[in-house]
């Protein structure tokens, strides 16, 4: 089951000092943590502000050349890889047959908010609906030792 949610907050990683995106789930009250790297933290950040950037992204170019190869962006689809870590899905549409391609979660979030493209996470990366109350807690707990303040670091680039 597809669960949809949209960028909640941003943070910095305690242990690893990378940059997460904070994905929570609309309409209720799950949190879905997202390594991202530091340009799309900003392509994020920015996009999360609706703030042009003085100069062309990377995030840019995917949506000039998915608009000019004649595609839309129709969701994102955030999953649990092979590895345990998330893996994004991104669906575009061309002459009514959709592509779904592989990419990383911070890519394509960061696509599907410039596209205003609807995002989802696969019911399974939240733990699924037998997650008991401890494993929720341990998330509310990581979520909240992100140290939110040194986020601006990566964001300005």
């Amino acid at each position: 089951m597809l669960v949809p949610v949209e960028v909640t907050s941003f943070g910095v990683d305690a242990e690893s000092n990378s940059p997460v995106v904070v994905l929570g789930e609309q309409g209720g009250g799950r949190m879905l943590p997202v390594p991202i790297g530091q340009h799309e933290a900003g392509a994020i950040a920015l996009q999360t502000m609706d703030v042009q950037s003085d100069k062309p992204r990377c995030v840019d170019l995917f949506d000039e050349m998915v608009r000019r190869l004649g595609g839309l962006v129709q969701k994102v689809v955030v999953v649990g890889g092979a590895d345990g870590k998330p893996v994004a899905r991104l669906f575009v549409v061309k002459e009514g047959k959709v592509h779904v391609m592989e990419c990383r979660p911070s890519e394509a979030i960061a696509l599907s908010m410039r596209c205003r493209a609807p995002i989802f996470a696969d019911e399974r990366v939240f733990g699924g609906e037998d997650a008991g109350k401890s494993s929720s807690e341990s998330l509310r707990r990581s979520i909240r030792a992100l140290d939110v303040v040194r986020f601006g670091a990566y964001y300005l680039e």
